[in-house]
């Protein structure tokens, strides 16, 4: 398994609407600072300052793959993590604009068969948005100690946190859920009949020209 760094990308945007003007931005500082956080391994990842589509600064610090010795580059692709949520609750916000579901629409509707009766019948799609649904996390015990090779659809995580119960009665309280957007993500291929791979490719990432983004 490769050692590779968890990086962090910060890209700050400079507008003609914003506050100061690209000639107010003091470069040389930044790039110092940035030279220095990096010299000390204390940053890694890439810096990008752009007013419009004009690329003021932009550079990379540490390295990819730590035993192959790779830099970080402007192509690499980062491990986005969580902020993978966003792209599934756009992809749910999508399918409630095109009258495909409601927000206060229980599991159980488009996934009646769905093993836990506590969250298919009383979890609404809005609390596992909001992270109120009272589901807890996916990466348990079983999830740790299972082979990787065998986890390869959103069904293979079902049985590493299906049995769990609530945290708390859903609505009444505020848990950050992995959990639940695993089965948002269930409910996307209920709904649209499509590997959620898939579907999010092609009608999220594709259309905004996103072709370095994937799982």
């Amino acid at each position: 398994m490769n050692n590779c760094i968890v990086t962090i990308v910060l890209a700050f945007f400079i507008t003609s609407c914003g506050t100061a003007p690209s000639s107010d931005v003091n470069f040389p500082a930044i790039a110092q600072k940035l030279d220095e956080l990096g010299g000390k391994d204390e940053f890694s990842g890439n810096f990008l300052i752009a007013d419009a589509d004009t690329i003021l600064l932009s550079q990379s610090y540490g390295l990819a793959n730590i035993e192959r010795n790779e830099p970080i580059t402007m192509d690499t692709r980062f491990n986005l993590a969580s902020m993978n949520k966003m792209f599934t609750a756009a992809t749910i916000m999508r399918l409630l604009n095109a009258g495909k579901l409601g927000l206060e629409d229980k599991v159980g509707t488009f996934l009646p068969d769905y093993p836990n009766e506590a969250v298919r019948n009383q979890i609404t799609i809005e609390q596992l948005l909001t992270h109120t649904s009272g589901m807890g996390d996916m990466f348990t015990l079983a999830f740790e100690q299972a082979d990787p090779n065998e986890i390869r659809g959103l069904d293979d995580y079902l049985d590493k946190f299906v049995a769990d119960s609530l945290r708390f009665p859903p609505g009444s309280d505020f848990g950050y859920s992995n959990a639940g957007y695993i089965v948002l993500g269930l409910i996307i291929e209920a709904i649209t009949g499509k590997d959620y791979y898939e579907y999010v490719r092609d009608e999220l990432f594709l259309p905004l020209g996103m072709e370095n983004t994937g799982w």
